[in-house]
């Protein structure tokens, strides 16, 4: 199968949709807090589903409160178990949320003295026993963690009964629509992680040949050595083509069919698009792909000295033009025999898939000419016939690598074209014929927006087009209340990636971007009966990228500062909820997100992930985007290492233990190789950030000794193990660390804080 019909049958599609299947298993699961902290959750038994959850809530009843001295808003929910038919209870403080089965309402439970507090007319009944009870029990799961949370006033009994005899039952929704607003709270589901980097740090100075080379052995068990963070394919393929083009069963009845005049231009068009298509698939098949699977031992001693790649000579982002535009022509000769209706329904079906490809290929093609010709020049490599099996001249390889840009705005000449003379000539027929454009002009409409959107305009000099000075610093604000954080350090700062979120419960539209260095929340205002022809987080991605302003398009959104923080430190997770799943990115460490004109911090932000067809490989997305931004994003050498496994990316950065220290962005979990236990004490000294510290050492060629603690020392490790069980054996301390983690003085202050805000929602 040559090139063309791989990309016209969407192989790559297909095959992007099973690994999208793959990735769906097996993210690390954490438990959210309870009120009880330094302690680590069971891992095996499972917390209770929404479905459960959807067919309790509907019979249960609702009270709130507020308790001044302890816990602010308390929101506990009784309802009837149908196994036991006794009282249970969901108590949410501000500390976390707790479950009470089966609930003992007599003189024979130890929580009974709540009871004896309740209001004498609240005595008798057992629903106000269970509120007053698990008030109590709310204390006491508290009282156990007092090293953690610091209790300024005394709390008993007497506070318990009274909270309970003081809670109302809450009205105006009814119990299924509080149910749903609960568990959009996270408060009560599994939360998963889909990402981490992990800090391994090791000893070559101070160390033998023996010990060097055991360290050698080691790094090479965490996983894949990398050089790049992103894979050529899948990141220059942001998308699959989900639009099917399907031309009609039937004869077209369309009365312009036999127009001379609209079929030559129609003609034109196809020919323009096939003549980019035919250049693009034969450089790739007789030249590109030779190249970079080349078996010239001479050639790759080559580009190793020249410390360059196969794929960054020839940029695998002509690869996704090609393969679009291979859609592309197949459907546009489908369309051309039944007429421009069909033929527009083809250009605004595909036409938006091509974006972000230009997009990527441009900001490349800004060095291209600079480096990667220079180095096809100096070492003749188009003189090679083994993969130069047409012969190509630079000047044609140039051609056809920086000349596709030009493909759309010459498409979009033509389509200009095509559309007024459609117009025209149904003008004169309109005595004659109805016609209806309202598809036709919603297809122009979303091609035109389209390829504006992209920015390119060939008259206008580069300096006028310059956004971002020889500095760094930024000339023009992108959005509305612009953090002077974000004004300079554009000569460093990377754009990792760009998603559009809807915020939970206010519902307002937001683009997230991940910088090198930060991340930044913007709110999205479009202007009233907008239709979304352009993905504004597409826009901001190219405008960013390639360093250009952002086109002035019709319906141009209203963009405002949100939220922004640094990049480190900050855990991303996701839950189910009633709807779909959601996003929770919680800062921590004194990291937080800052808001213009405010000076109260917020720890924590939820986002519906509703839109995408499969939410669960966004939330992947996303949550890799931070973890590569981080590692991106540090300031110290180091060796990157992958873990390869379809439900979790587990990155592994081995940093030399004399520049450590210096290091800005540190893991919150660290491995020390072939170093002595005793320097876990000094790591968690002077790196406060740091959750879980792990020493590993070689036992002999196939097992090894890995030991170590978390800052509380309330999780310790102790194992003997196996080269081939380390990476099961630390997934599963991964996990455990990151529960630690949660319940301990790094993050329990950002986490009582964000509870108490949520509860705020009710």
């Amino acid at each position: 199968m040559n090139i063309y019909d791989c990309y016209a049958g969407r192989c790559h599609d297909h095959s992007h949709l099973e690994q999208v299947q793959r990735r769906k298993q097996g993210h690390i699961k954490l438990r959210p807090i309870s009120g009880q902290f330094d302690v680590i959750p069971a891992l095996l038994s499972e917390l209770r589903s929404v479905s459960y959850w959807q067919l309790v809530f509907p019979h249960a009843a609702f009270f709130s409160g507020y308790d001044p001295v302890l816990f602010g808003h308390v929101i506990t929910v009784v309802y009837k178990s149908t196994v036991t038919n006794k009282l249970c209870a969901v108590s949410v403080t501000k500390f976390g949320c707790n479950v009470y089965d089966s609930i003992i309402l007599d003189a024979s439970s130890r929580f009974w003295p709540a009871c004896q507090n309740l209001a004498s007319e609240h005595r008798s009944s057992n629903v106000r026993r269970a509120l007053a009870i698990a008030n109590l029990k709310n204390f006491k799961k508290l009282w156990n963690s007092r090293g953690t949370v610091e209790l300024k006033r005394a709390w008993d009994e007497t506070n318990a009964g009274g909270l309970a005899s003081n809670m109302r039952l809450m009205d105006g929704y009814t119990p299924s629509e509080l149910g749903e607003l609960f568990l959009a709270l996270g408060l009560l589901q599994t939360l998963s992680m889909a990402s981490i980097c992990v800090d391994l740090v090791y000893d070559n100075v101070n160390s033998g040949e023996r010990v060097v080379a055991q360290n050698n052995a080691l790094v090479s068990i965490f996983g894949t050595q990398i050089d790049q963070l992103f894979d050529p394919l899948l990141d220059y393929s942001p998308q699959a083509i989900e639009h099917v083009y399907t031309p009609p069963s039937s004869p077209s009845s369309e009365p312009l069919l036999e127009n001379t005049v609209i079929g030559d231009v129609m003609n034109e068009l196809v020919a323009v698009q096939r003549n980019y298509t035919t250049g693009l698939f034969d450089i790739l098949q007789d030249l590109i792909i030779p190249f970079r699977t080349c078996a010239d031992v001479d050639m790759v001693k080559q580009l190793s000295s020249a410390g360059t790649r196969a794929d960054q000579v020839f940029l695998p982002t002509i690869d996704e033009i090609a393969r679009i535009n291979c859609v592309l022509h197949s459907s546009l000769k489908s369309a051309h025999p039944h007429g421009y209706t069909e033929v527009f329904k083809v250009l605004g079906g595909h036409i938006p898939y091509l974006y972000n490809a230009f997009v990527r290929h441009y900001a490349h093609i800004r060095q291209y000419n600079r480096k990667y010709i220079r180095f096809l020049e100096q070492h003749s490599v188009l003189e090679n016939r083994f993969f130069n099996k047409k012969s190509y001249s630079l000047q044609q390889v140039k051609s056809i690598v920086s000349g596709c840009l030009y493909e759309l705005p010459k498409l979009k000449l033509i389509i200009m074209r095509l559309y007024r003379l459609i117009l025209s000539e149904q003008k004169k027929l309109s005595t004659k014929y109805k016609f209806d454009n309202t598809q036709l002009d919603r297809d122009y409409r979303t091609v035109i927006e389209t390829i504006d959107a992209l920015g390119f305009e060939e008259n206008e000099s580069p300096t006028k087009r310059r956004i971002i000075t020889p500095e760094g610093r930024l000339l023009v604000d992108l959005a509305k209340d612009w953090p002077e954080d974000l004004r300079c350090d554009w000569g460093t700062r990377k754009v990792v990636a760009v998603y559009e979120l809807v915020a939970s419960f206010s519902r307002e539209q937001q683009i997230l971007v991940v910088f090198t260095d930060k991340l930044l929340f913007l709110s999205v205002t479009y202007p009233a009966r907008a239709h979304k022809r352009v993905r504004w987080a597409d826009v901001l991605m190219n405008s960013l990228i390639n360093k250009i302003p952002l086109p002035d398009l019709p319906h141009k959104p209203k963009l405002t500062v949100k939220y922004w923080c640094a990049i480190d430190r900050i855990l991303a997770k996701s839950f189910d909820t009633v709807d779909g799943k959601c996003l929770s990115l919680t800062a921590y460490g004194g990291n937080y997100f800052k808001r213009h004109g405010s000076h109260k911090p917020t720890y924590s932000l939820l986002y519906d992930l509703l839109e995408d067809p499969d939410v669960l490989v966004t939330y992947n997305k996303i949550a890799e985007s931070i973890t590569k931004a981080q590692i991106l994003g540090k300031s110290t050498s180091f060796h990157l290492f992958k873990h390869t496994e379809p439900d979790f990316s587990r990155y592994y950065c081995a940093h030399s233990r004399d520049e450590y220290p210096w290091e800005a962005i540190k893991s919150a979990v660290v491995i020390l190789l072939n170093i002595g236990q005793e320097e876990i004490k000094d790591v968690f000294a002077t790196n406060p950030q740091i959750g879980m510290v792990l020493a590993l050492s070689s036992l002999n060629n196939i097992t090894m000794q890995i030991s170590g603690h978390n800052r509380e020392q309330t999780y310790q490790v102790s194992e003997t193990v196996s080269k081939e069980d380390l990476a099961v054996l630390l997934k599963t301390i991964i996990a455990k660390s990151m529960n630690s983690m949660i319940r301990s003085g790094l993050m329990t202050k950002e986490l009582v804080v964000s509870g108490e805000r949520l509860l705020e929602v009710f």
